[in-house]
């Protein structure tokens, strides 16, 4: 139904309201008729609009992942420029707490930063785990803000490959995988070379202090095992250490424990070490 039909039935109504009875009610429903009509007409063009809106998006390419960075960067940029200008634009006491809130991202910034943390939670979801890795130990802070309480954990992970080769790390994290995974990135770029007797204990009894901590280890004989706390068999394990005994004396801190530990198998000295430094000859009895 057109504006000419529409027109029409409106000067039907007015005639039939002038002359009363049958013909206002024939002029009525003619004008409900065409109002309908209109509204399915509006209605069909509207679904036909959804429809192909539902098209577009279905045929539309996903967006790659430097696309989503760049969005992401520009909300985050349109925000600080929201803060910024409700900061300029408040009194001296408001300033105080819009400029914390915009330093902690506590308003409306943090659901970017939510958004961000996902994305490279995304990208560092699989890293390759080429060594063996023993975690530690997990530790759980928590500090609380005015936009409420931010937790973060702290993992301590030692990592190996049962032959000489360990090291250790620390990695921070709002998850506790996470946190795992970036200790496990940092340990293995600080690796060293663990000296063993016949590839199966210590040369000879060392001694390593670390903070109030203190560890004496001596070699045992091939099938004796690991006589040590359980820190220092996940430590000997990753060395490839099967034969041990060792004491931890003062603080048995896992932090401290891992530290000195490391620095007694590295102070360890194989006899062509001392042989060298010595200038002798080495003669194998």
């Amino acid at each position: 139904a057109g504006a000419g039909s529409t027109l029409e039935t409106r000067g039907g109504l007015a005639s039939a309201m002038r002359g009363g009875g049958a013909g206002f009610a024939l002029a009525a429903r003619g004008h409900a008729a065409s109002t309908t009509a209109r509204g399915i007409s509006s209605t069909s063009k509207a679904m036909g609009q959804y429809i192909d809106d539902d098209d577009d998006d279905e045929d539309a390419e996903p967006k790659t992942k430097e696309e989503l960075e760049e969005e992401l960067n520009e909300k985050i940029e349109d925000s600080y420029r929201t803060a910024a200008h409700n900061i300029r634009n408040s009194p001296m006491k408001r300033k105080m707490s819009l400029y914390d809130d915009a330093l902690t991202g506590a308003t409306s910034v943090r659901p970017f930063l939510e958004e961000a943390d996902v994305l490279g939670q995304e990208e560092d979801k699989e890293v390759p785990r080429e060594l063996m890795a023993r975690v530690i130990d997990v530790n759980r802070t928590n500090k609380v803000t005015k936009g409420g309480g931010l937790t973060s954990y702290t993992a301590l992970v030692v990592v190996g490959n049962g032959d000489g080769i360990c090291g250790f790390s620390t990695g921070k994290g709002k998850d506790i995988g996470v946190a795992i995974d970036k200790a496990y990135v940092r340990a293995i770029r600080s690796l060293v070379h663990i000296e063993r007797f016949d590839k199966h204990t210590v040369y000879h009894p060392v001694t390593a202090k670390h903070c109030k901590t203190k560890i004496i280890m001596e070699p045992r004989a091939k099938g004796k095992g690991l006589m040590c706390n359980q820190v220092l068999q996940s430590i000997c394990e990753m060395a490839g250490i099967t034969n041990l005994m060792a004491k931890v004396i003062g603080s048995h801190h896992p932090h401290n424990t891992v530290r000195a530990a490391f620095e007694a198998l590295e102070s360890m000295q194989t006899p062509e070490a001392v042989a060298g430094r010595l200038d002798v000859h080495m003669y194998k009895i």
